[in-house]
C-alpha cells in the first residue's frame, strides 16, 4: 500500500462505471480502497464492494465510523439526467440528499473521534448546473469554469448546482478540501443512456 492514501479511500457509486473504474484503478495502484455502493458485488472479481445505501443516514454513518476514510471520492448519483424530470423527488433524493447525508454522517463521526476529519472529498457535479453554452460578444463560445456561476434550466442542473453549493459550504465551513469534478455525460459499457 502506497502511503498516498493510508488512511482509506472510499469511494462510493462503485457499482456505477465512474466510481468502479476509479476504485479499480486505485486497487490495481495499491491503495487502501473502500468501494460502496447501494448493491454488493466485486470489481474486475478482485475488490469486495460493501454496501452502503447513500440515502440511508445511518448505513452512510455506519459506514464512515467504521472506514474513517481520509479520503472520499462520492460518484453516488442520479445516472440518468434526462430522467429527473419525471421523478424530481427521486432525483433529489439521490443527488442532494444522499450527499447531505455524507456531510452528517462525518459530523457524526467527529462526534466519537474529534481527531476524524477527511483530507479531502470530491463530488461530481455537471455542466448541466451552468445551463446552456454561453457565448462572447463575437459569437464565440466561451469556456466553463468555476467563475462561471449556475445557470441551470433542468431540474437536474438545479439539483447539481444545489448539492455543489452544500458541498463547497460543508468544506469551508469544517475546513475540508472539497472539489468538484465537473462532468459532462459519463457513461460506459455498463451505463446505458
Amino acid at each position: 500500500m502506497s502511503e498516498r492514501f493510508k488512511g482509506g479511500v472510499m469511494v462510493t457509486g462503485s457499482t456505477g462505471f465512474v466510481g468502479g473504474s476509479l476504485a479499480e484503478r486505485l486497487y490495481s495502484d495499491g491503495e487502501n480502497v473502500i468501494p460502496v455502493s447501494r448493491s454488493e458485488g466485486e470489481i474486475a472479481g478482485i475488490i469486495g464492494i460493501r454496501r452502503m445505501d447513500s440515502t440511508n443516514l445511518e448505513e452512510v454513518t455506519r459506514t464512515i465510523c467504521k472506514y474513517k476514510p481520509e479520503y472520499i471520492y462520492d460518484f453516488a448519483g442520479w445516472s440518468k439526467p434526462s430522467e429527473s424530470k419525471d421523478d424530481p423527488k427521486g432525483a433529489e433524493l439521490i443527488t442532494v440528499r444522499s450527499l447531505e447525508n455524507l456531510f452528517i454522517a462525518i459530523s457524526k463521526a467527529q462526534i466519537y473521534d474529534n481527531t476524524y476529519k477527511p483530507k479531502q472529498i470530491v463530488i461530481a457535479t455537471s455542466v448541466a448546473a451552468f445551463g446552456p453554452g454561453r457565448i462572447d460578444q463575437n459569437g464565440r463560445p466561451l469556456s466553463l469554469n468555476e467563475n462561471s456561476g449556475w445557470r441551470p434550466n433542468s431540474e437536474y442542473g438545479m439539483l447539481k448546482a444545489t448539492a455543489t453549493d452544500m458541498a463547497i459550504e460543508f468544506g469551508q465551513k469544517y475546513g475540508v478540501n472539497v472539489i468538484a469534478a465537473i462532468q459532462a455525460n459519463a457513461g460506459g459499457s455498463s451505463e446505458y443512456f
